[in-house]
């Protein structure tokens, strides 16, 4: 059959490709049967390759190699060839699930999706003589495609030979060296042959990624060590380059365009990256990975700033995995779109319409010059705060006698934890130990109600520092005159409540900075000085009112927020005089507020209340603790009552669940499923006499 100039041109690409993903799956499968040995199994010991092993890789190899001749015309012969050698691999891959199904499965969705893929797309390719489609350009030529299979492959390897060390043997780091390596050189080649103006105004961190890559092997050649550094900046390179495909661009505009689903997708993206990291075996200090729901549940608590833990930060965790810990919480209490615009607005790079449109929506500002002022102003503010309560409370460790090292990194620690309202601890006793230092629980509550006021607040006060005559909007003063009653209230019932019982150990100063701490941290922070389960009935009822209501909107906090509490009681207040206007503070309320507001505290409640029902069933915990667990989850606070560690599986995953709910919203979760609407075009009314 004779094919035009350009179905030819697609043919050829098209083998290019798959030759490319052949090649390459040659270590990559070597390195899986090292990899699903198991000793006494099927297959023999683990870290060796077995005659039984050799043959099958074998027959891939001779097949793939036997339909290479046939790639250059090219023949459909050479596809259907390459199928085969992939298919060849699924009923090994199918043998070796008892031994490691999770290897099991990576093998077969490598070898089965390609195999099947290529299956389906040749029949489509060879059916009509004419392209599907014009080429589309890219910015790396042919290249384009099989450089980002095979950086992603690359990626791949790292995380299971540096991340997990599944292989030992000197086959499966030759294997992974080999993958890594070849898409380092072949990617650096392809950039310098490509390098277009564009590329060379945008970041460059590929290139500072190399140059500590090479600074690292000429100090101290690990290989394990390279080859990590290595995979993480072809993930880089991989990541730009995905950015800029075809597939991404048509993502870019659905989603820019729903700034709820991005929101959502954004924590879900970091709490997925974060259970991948925490799962590492160099994380645990056990040295053995951990049990990827621990691993899960662990990252959704520091992504949406919670601090229920079901296991001890402090000695569960080595100093990398704690750092990790951190890097979720901070890149949690800021949100990803933030972290992102605010490195964009540095790099002076531009960030387009799309995320301008969705930072606004977001950020609740009419301008886009008013989100990136905000932006800068939010990261600038965060980072500088942290770093001044890091500095207040370093010296104060030092007098306790900690090592300055350790006094430093649980400064830092602390700081951001608090600011981020996150309530994770570097104690297993999390604050019980400093119960009676008030300068660090003062320290403590301040950093934990600064982050806690939204950041719109806070822009509005460092603009009254600076002697900018703002008026105060009604959200400014809902979040401070709620907060300020919500504090006062809470210590003076907890002082007054727990006086004779949980802080009768104490001396009257600790006494109210212990009660002051404890009515602020129920603002979504989690720390705690005293046991909770000492506490009275009505202290701990008023505990989950606190967790319950949460902190102020956009902020760092969860709950349903001072200000639909606020707009509640206007509401009813309204109703019971009789009138239809709600207005407070000398503002008017919209009904869309109201609305608003009502379906907050609806889907809040709901979501608390399903979340309650299915723990009561899978757990053999009395309901009080449980309903305590659950509010805690939702408002993202950390407290507890000594229920997280003894949860079971599905319990894990409720509360992980209502963690998620409460840090997105409950109201941005049902708009995220909302499809979009069109514009109804509104026509003008007119009068027509009939009869």
């Amino acid at each position: 059959m004779e094919y035009s100039h350009l179905k030819l041109l697609e043919l050829r690409r098209a083998a290019f490709y798959r030759t490319v993903q052949f090649v390459v799956a040659i270590p990559i499968n070597a390195f899986m049967m090292v990899t699903l040995n198991h000793p006494g199994g099927l297959f023999g010991a683990r870290n060796e390759l077995t005659p039984a092993d050799l043959f099958v890789w074998g027959g891939f190899c001779a097949l793939g190699f036997l339909g290479m001749p046939f790639m250059r015309r090219p023949y459909k012969l050479g596809f259907h060839l390459y199928t085969a050698a992939f298919l060849s691999l699924v009923p090994w891959c199918l043998l070796t699930f008892t031994h490691d199904w999770l290897m099991s499965v990576i093998a077969l969705l490598l070898n089965g999706g390609i195999g099947l893929s290529m299956l389906i797309k040749t029949r489509q390719r060879f059916a009509t003589p004419r392209p599907l489609r014009m080429p589309q350009p890219d910015m790396f030529g042919r290249w384009g495609p099989p450089l980002l299979w095979l950086n992603c492959m690359a990626v791949v390897m790292g995380v299971l030979e540096i991340g997990y060390q599944v292989v030992t043997s000197s086959i499966g780091l030759a294997s992974a060296a080999l993958v890594i390596g070849g898409a380092l050189i072949l990617s650096i080649a392809v950039e310098l042959r490509y390098r277009t103006p564009e590329m060379r105004t945008r970041s460059q961190i590929e290139w500072l990624l190399l140059l500590v890559l090479i600074i690292s092997a000429l100090a101290d050649f690990h290989l394990p060590r390279i080859l990590g550094l290595a995979a993480l900046r072809q993930g880089v390179v991989a990541l730009q380059y995905s950015l800029r495909t075809r597939h991404a661009l048509v993502l870019q505009r659905y989603f820019f365009r729903r700034p709820a689903q991005l929101s959502a997708l954004s924590f879900m993206f970091l709490i997925s990256l974060g259970s991948l990291v925490l799962s590492f075996p160099d994380v645990a200090r056990s040295g053995h990975s951990i049990h990827f729901i621990n691993a899960l549940f662990t990252a959704t608590s520091a992504v949406c700033v919670t601090g229920l833990t079901v296991l001890d930060t402090a000695t569960d965790f080595t100093l990398l995995g704690q750092l990790v810990i951190l890097c979720l919480i901070q890149a949690g209490g800021l949100g990803i779109m933030t972290l992102s615009t605010f490195a964009a607005l540095m790099i002076g790079r531009n960030i387009g319409l799309g995320q301008e449109y969705s930072l606004i929506a977001i950020m609740g500002e009419s301008s886009v010059a008013l989100v990136y002022r905000l932006i800068k102003f939010i990261c600038i503010f965060t980072f500088t705060i942290e770093a001044v309560g890091a500095l207040v409370i370093f010296p104060q460790l030092l007098a306790l006698g900690i090592p300055w090292k350790s006094a430093l990194w649980k400064a830092v620690f602390h700081s951001i934890s608090a600011f981020c309202n996150a309530g994770f601890a570097l104690q297993s006793d999390n604050l019980m130990s400093w119960r009676q230092q008030p300068g660090i629980l003062l320290t403590l509550s301040a950093l934990i109600i600064v982050g806690g006021l939204g950041f719109g607040v806070l822009y509005w006060c460092w603009q009254r520092v600076r002697g900018v005559r703002v008026k105060a909007t009604l959200h400014a003063r809902i979040v401070l005159w709620g907060t300020m009653v919500l504090l006062t209230v809470g210590t003076f019932a907890l002082f007054c409540t727990e006086f004779h019982h949980a802080l009768r150990s104490l001396p009257l100063r600790d006494k109210l900075v212990n009660a002051w701490f404890h009515a602020v941290t129920p603002r979504t922070a989690g720390f705690n000085t005293l046991a909770l389960e000492a506490f009275q009935p009505l202290s701990r009822f008023l505990t989950m009112v606190l967790m319950f209501i949460g902190a102020g909107p956009n902020s760092t906090s969860g709950g349903i927020k001072i200000t639909t509490v606020f707009v509640l009681i206007l509401t009813v207040r309204t109703l019971m005089r009789g009138s239809f206007e709600v207005h407070g503070f000398g503002y008017s309320i919209g009904h869309n507020t109201v609305y608003r507001t009502a379906a907050v505290l609806t889907l809040g409640l709901t979501s608390c209340a399903a979340a309650l029902m299915v723990l009561l069933v899978t757990e053999p915990i009395h309901f009080e603790r449980l309903a305590f667990e659950v509010l805690s989850a939702f408002g993202t606070v950390g407290l507890s009552m000594n229920v997280t560690p003894y949860l079971s599986p599905i319990g894990k995953l409720v509360i992980i669940a209502l963690m998620f709910i409460g840090r997105v919203g409950a109201l941005t979760l049902v708009l995220s499923f909302q499809p979009m609407r069109k514009e109804e075009i509104i026509y003008p009314k007119a009068n027509v006499m009939v009869g």
